[in-house]
């Protein structure tokens, strides 16, 4: 998982800001199989939550979470608050 995490968020233009309702998305859109064998039906939010902890496991030299928070449409098409995240800018 954290190899697909790391895909996901290596399509981000370094520097920009994302939240995890992006990163879930994107998991759920590329990723049908994984994001079905990984999400449990019955406790979305709570899988949400392990897996913003997921993606800060991820290294510092790709990710860096936000004191902010984010208010986005998730992925049951309500809006809600989640993790910011930006990504980080790679020295040449």
């Amino acid at each position: 998982m954290q190899e697909i995490l790391r895909d996901i968020i290596s399509t981000v233009p370094q520097g920009y800001f994302f939240d995890s309702h992006f990163v879930i998305e994107k998991l759920a859109e590329e990723y049908p199989k994984v994001y079905e064998s990984e999400v449990p039906k019955d406790n979305l939010a709570s899988y949400h939550s392990v897996l913003a902890r997921r993606i800060k496991q991820l290294p510092g030299s790709l990710v860096e979470q936000k004191e902010e928070k984010s208010w986005s449409k998730n992925i049951n098409g309500n809006y809600s608050e989640c993790v910011l995240w930006r990504r980080v800018v790679q020295s040449s």
